[in-house]
């Protein structure tokens, strides 16, 4: 839908800004919701979307956060889920594999997560998102990325005038979710 690469690489970062932990939850309720349905095309569609986001070994976009979380939760997440989920079957199977995968028992049988917290503070940009990280905007380029509402609608639009990102600073602040 985006005709332009940076901004789809824009856009890709963004999306993967998104905690692991957060995604994890996302990914087992659209896959529920799929099967409940009986809908296995879009079970395919959010398969490859969530592991994609999670585990992509082809994800440029990721921080070290989300490669480190990759390397710890892969292996036993196709494990559990087979090759494209192909063993999930319904509900049930999807929040047992999900459980095995992340979650493990203590000598007392207690279900502990497995996954680490998020870190919250003011974190290096690098850890959540090489992309950003690395981006500066090139003059030369033609091609730039706008600070959104710009646009009035009332007359023709001047680029040239508009504001542009030239860069993200290299410190970020995250926040623990209240949920």
């Amino acid at each position: 839908l985006i005709a332009s690469p940076l901004l789809e690489s824009f856009v890709d970062a963004l999306e993967n800004l998104t905690a692991p932990e957060v995604l994890v939850k996302a990914f087992q309720d659209d896959a529920r919701s799929a099967l409940h349905r009986k809908d296995r095309e879009q079970f395919r569609n959010v398969w490859r979307r969530y592991y994609h986001l999670l585990f992509g070994p082809e994800n440029v976009h990721h921080g070290d956060y989300q490669r480190e979380f990759a390397r710890k939760f892969k292996k036993s997440f196709d494990q559990e889920c087979g090759v494209n989920g192909e063993k999930l079957k319904d509900t049930k199977t999807i929040n047992e594999a999900f459980s095995k995968s992340f979650k493990s028992r203590d000598a007392r049988g207690r279900t502990t997560e497995r996954l680490p917290p998020h870190p919250t503070g003011k974190d290096p940009l690098h850890r959540h998102s090489k992309w950003l990280a690395e981006y500066q905007d090139d003059p030369s380029s033609g091609i730039h990325i706008e600070v959104p509402g710009q646009y009035t609608g009332k007359g023709k639009p001047l680029p040239s005038t508009h504001i542009r990102i030239v860069s993200f600073d290299a410190v970020v602040l995250t926040l623990a979710s209240k949920q």
